[in-house]
């Protein structure tokens, strides 16, 4: 089976239509994305293959995932836990609620914890422009807080010498973003207002 890539639209077609799967078993769950499905519900990025979530999703949620899965031609897990081992030490499972429906309440996790999470990965590609898009978001003045949170969220990481210039340059990126005054910087830069 492909991966489509799935835009905001998308997202939250599929997260209502779950939503109505669980309603209508009498059910409603509530749920934390991360990654680039919570990236693009905040609208910080456009596309994204799958939604990561860090709360345990139980039998009623993976039947219901499965079942618009099929009626999607998507992956039976496109809604999935696999990021669940990556949740921060230091999150508190609170959020901001990114759409609400009678049998569905999708959270975010805070910029700051959205940005910790993918400084952890930091793989190559989309995490460095993520970080770049969070960065003016989040709570955090400079790179020492940033790596200080990092460390405080993932304390048996070994100690990185390199981390706060990493985090300097993510600033220094976001910095120059926002300097270019693009309607993607522009708008975030609001929303941390």
């Amino acid at each position: 089976m492909n991966e489509p890539q799935l835009d905001r639209e998308a997202l939250v077609r599929l997260l209502r239509e779950i939503g109505e799967h669980l309603h209508q078993r009498g059910l409603h769950r509530t749920i934390a994305v991360v990654g680039g499905s919570a990236l693009a519900l905040l609208n910080l990025r456009g596309l994204t293959r799958d939604i990561d979530a860090i709360t345990d999703l139980d039998s009623a949620l993976i039947e219901a995932t499965a079942a618009i899965a099929q009626a999607n031609g998507l992956a039976p897990a496109f809604l999935n836990s696999a990021a669940k081992m990556f949740t921060p030490a230091t999150w508190d499972g609170q959020g901001t609620v990114a759409l609400d429906t009678p049998g569905l309440t999708v959270i975010t996790p805070s910029a700051d914890v959205l940005f910790t999470m993918k400084l952890f990965a930091s793989r190559p590609g989309t995490d460095m422009h993520d970080m770049v898009n969070l960065w003016p978001l989040t709570g955090m003045a400079t790179a020492l807080e940033a790596v200080s949170r990092y460390y405080d969220s993932y304390p048996h990481e070994l100690e990185d010498p390199h981390l706060t210039s990493f985090v300097e340059q993510i600033i220094a990126h976001s910095d120059a973003a926002v300097d270019a005054d693009t309607p993607q910087t522009r708008d975030a830069s609001r929303k941390r207002e």
